[in-house]
Order: C-alpha cells, then structure tokens, then sequence
C-alpha cells in the first residue's frame, strides 16, 4: 500500500489564466515533520480561479486519504475558500456549491479537517506548482477517444497508485449517482464489487453483509471442496434481511439476491484434475459465479479449464483470469468465458502494473464483448473506494477486492456500516467526475499520472 501516513499538512493553491481559462492545481504534501510527502501539479482544463482553488482541495483531500491520512490541516491563500469553508461566508455561486458540498462529503473519511488562511509569501510553492499546470495545457487535451474503448494513457506503464482520477465541475449529486453493473447476462449487481475476505472464520457473516450492499462476495479455496460448498449452502441458507439505508435518502441499493430471493456468492476454483467435480459441488451447493483462477491467461491449464466447464455446465456464470495483456485476454474470452479477471500474477519480476492492464485488456474486452473484471488486491476498507473508482475510471465494469478487517469485523454490523461507508465514498467520487452511472464513469473518466519527480500530467 505504500508509505501511511496518520497526519499530513497541504498546501493548496488554484490558478487561472484568463479567469476563467485554462486552469491548474497545486498541492504540497508534508507529514508532521514537515518533510515534503508529494508535490503535484495539476492541469484542470477550463475553470475560473475560484473553483480551480476548490479542486485543488478536493485533489488534496483525496490523496491525504491515499496515503490513510486520517488529521489534515490544509493551508490555502483564498480568503473565499477558507471563509466559506469555516462557515462565515456563504457559498452562493452553483458551481462552488457544487464542490463545497463535495468537500463536505469527503470530509466525513477524516477524523479531522482544518482549512486556514496563509499569505501568497508563505504558499509560494504551491502557487508555482498550480501557475506550471495551468501553463502547461497538455498535449493531450481534446485528443478524441477510440470508438471501442477510451485512449487514457500516453506513454508509459503505470499502478493504480501512480494515478488520480480528476474532478471537474458537476451538477451530479451523490445521491443521484448509480452503481449498477453487469457481472454476467444472469448476474446484476447494485454495486461494481466482488468481495473476497482475508478473514475466513467470517465468511458466512461477511458474505451476508456484501450482499446487503448490493455487492458479491466471492469464497476463496481456503478450505477443501466440500468445506467450501458447505459455506456456499449457509449463505444460501441464509434468510435475508431488509436492504439497509445508507447514509442520505437517495443512497440505498437492493440487496445482492438471485431469483429465489437467496444471497448471491460467487466461489474461486484453480485449475487441477478434479476441476468439474469441485465445480458441480459447488454448483449443486448453489453458488452463483465460478471464478477460475491461475498465475497467467496463457495457462493452457485455465483455457483447457474454461473449455472443460463450459462444455459440461454451459449455462454457468464464468470469469476467468489473470490475464495482464491483450494475447491473454482474447484466449481467455475465445475459450468461452464471459469475462476476465485482470490483475497482476504472483510471480516475482512478471508484472504489468494494473492501471495499464485495464486499458489493454479493455480494448480488447470491447472487440469480443464481456466482463472486465480488475483485481485491485488486498485492500483495506477505508480506502477500497479509491481504489474501485480507479479501476472502474480506467475501464473496469466491476473490481475484484480482498477486503482486510477493521476491527472486528466479525460483528456484521460493524462490517456493514463499513461497507456502507465505501458505497458512499464511491459515488461521492463518481459524481466529482460528474459520473451519473458505471457505465459512464468507465467512458468519461479521465485521470493524471503522479509522475517520479511529483509532477502530475493529464491521461486521457
């Protein structure tokens, strides 16, 4: 996950040149010893000064969060940000509404904010970082995007954490934002998730709680055959509860349910010579999608085993996977499966870093129709919503999660409320790129790349 930090100061600054005209955003990181964390600098596109000073804001708050920054004091130069912030102006311009409000739902993942007001002298560094931006106009702007699939990245391969989803100005709410996706032609889901546990004494309870979200748990191999299905019949078992409100009225999402009303779940199988007998236990348990899972698409092991489950349970929901490149992708989708599972293998010195997986792959996923399914790995809760969003902005119609426990998560409520809360953060995300849907939060995303020195430029 990279270096955490508990508590870090930003400096903020928005620049516009023109007024409005093309506009950048600079923020400087420190954690508590004033060391400098991160330096950004970042181009907006067209804004006015006022609300490049906002989006340098939300960009702040966004990567403190990154880096699990929990206290964030941030220091801008805009007496109207800051008055407005605190209270003692109102924010009477639609736009600024607009981003005020997103502030305010993001400020909800901190235990602390703090916003105060610092001469030009003392935030000259930021205001170098958002004036560099703001100049540099990017080649890349106003490039038109394939027809088949959007053309994010110039040059470069690059992780998820190596990039930023980028806010613009918005009329979409929160709460008018849906999360609906499609794993497979039988399977739709209220929220882009798959869900697998790093905590298996909780699966049953954890799968419930997935469920209710509106997500799909996913039941790993950890136990033999028999004990997975086992788990897959108590949470078939299960007697579901009503859908839970999420924070605002407008929030809610259906539990995760197949035709009989039941909870949904999903297993992992691996490739091995008892592959259609595990298959048809877990099946018969009444397990929902097959997750066949091996080091690389170019396993003739997982083509031979999508082959093989496909030829004897035909109409059975299939992903399959990893695949981290086009070649893998087209074999994997040729042999039968209705989608991919993209992520990088476990082998040391093989990788493609995933942002760049999800763009190759998409394009091909879009040639051959499917699911495109991003494994973003190990993640905790309280940040697995960023992580989500940027595999989904990046192409991604569901994410593929291994959640790590906050707690004890062994309480479904405690684990439910947690889930709440990342459903929440992911569409507050969504509608600061003003995203109404998955679908078009995958077409219209656009991001910037955190490049080695700091500086950041526009991926489109």
């Amino acid at each position: 996950m990279g270096r955490q930090f508990k508590e870090l100061t930003a400096f903020i600054d928005g620049s516009s040149l023109g007024n409005p005209g093309h506009a950048g955003a600079g923020i400087l990181l420190q954690d508590s010893d004033q060391k400098e964390v991160e330096a950004l600098s970042i181009y907006l596109g067209e804004s006015t000064n006022n609300a490049a000073e906002y989006q340098a804001l939300l960009l702040a708050l966004e990567n403190a969060r990154d880096f699990g920054a929990r206290r964030l004091t941030v220091f801008s130069d805009s007496e109207l940000l800051v008055n407005q912030m605190n209270g003692r102006y109102r924010v009477k311009n639609p736009g600024l509404r607009t981003h005020f409000n997103r502030v305010k739902e993001l400020q909800r993942t901190f235990e602390l904010l703090e916003v105060r007001h610092v001469s030009r002298g003392e935030n000259q560094r930021a205001d170098r970082l958002a004036h560099q931006a703001a100049s540099r106009r990017t080649s890349s702007q106003g490039r038109k995007a394939s027809t088949t699939a959007p053309n994010k990245l110039v040059g470069g391969a690059l992780s998820l954490n190596e990039v930023s989803l980028l806010p613009k100005w918005s009329d979409v709410l929160p709460d008018q934002v849906k999360t609906e996706t499609v794993v497979a032609e039988s399977i739709c889901l209220g929220v882009p998730l798959l869900a697998a546990s790093t905590v298996s004494r909780v699966t049953e309870s954890f799968a419930a709680a997935v469920a209710q979200t509106g997500a799909m748990a996913v039941l790993r191999p950890s136990r033999s055959p028999q004990k997975q299905a086992e788990a897959v019949e108590k949470i078939k078992g299960a007697k579901p509860r009503k859908r839970r409100s999420s924070k605002g009225d407008g929030g809610t999402v259906p539990s995760s349910c197949d035709k009989q009303g039941r909870y949904r779940v999903g297993v992992v199988v691996h490739p091995s010579e008892d592959l259609l007998d595990h298959t048809r236990t877990l099946l018969q348990a009444g397990a929902d999608l097959i997750v066949l899972e091996a080091s690389l698409g170019h396993d003739p092991e997982l083509i031979e085993g999508i082959t093989k489950i496909k030829d004897k349970f035909p109409g059975v929901p299939l992903i399959a996977g990893d695949v981290t490149d086009i070649s893998g992708t087209r074999q994997v989708l040729e042999s039968g499966a209705d989608g991919v599972k993209v992520g990088a293998p476990f082998i040391i010195g093989v990788k493609v870093p995933l942002f760049t997986a999800i763009l190759d792959c998409g394009r091909e996923v879009e040639k051959h129709g499917g699911t495109l399914v991003a494994d973003v790995g190990t993640t905790e809760l309280m940040v697995a919503s960023s992580r989500i969003a940027r595999a989904i902005g990046a192409g991604a119609h569901v994410a593929f999660a291994n959640l790590q426990p906050i707690g004890n998560m062994s309480q479904v409520q405690i684990l439910a409320e947690s889930l709440d809360n990342m459903v929440d953060d992911l569409r507050m995300i969504m509608s600061c790129c003003g995203a109404r849907s998955i679908e078009g939060f995958r077409q219209e995303a656009k991001f910037v790349r955190v490049r080695g020195g700091g500086e950041i430029s526009s991926v489109e």
